[in-house]
């Protein structure tokens, strides 16, 4: 199961995004795969540290950087 990303449309130019927080640890990688083959190439995510490391997303950042 992927995290489902919800385009918002009516834009003038571009596409814009959300999705829920990915999913952590060993899936990190397969999720992110999965958002870039989407047509994903930004993320911004609004999680603190904490929770970054409670969800296991600790490496969601520079795994998103070397894609």
């Amino acid at each position: 199961m992927k995290t489902d990303i919800f385009w918002i449309g009516g834009l003038a130019k571009g596409r814009l995004g959300v999705a829920p927080r990915p999913r952590g640890g060993e899936w990190l990688d397969d999720e992110l795969r999965a958002w870039q083959a989407a047509g994903v190439d930004c993320v911004i995510s609004a999680l603190t540290p904490g929770e970054e490391t409670e969800l296991e997303l600790t490496r969601e950042g520079p795994t998103c950087r070397e894609s």
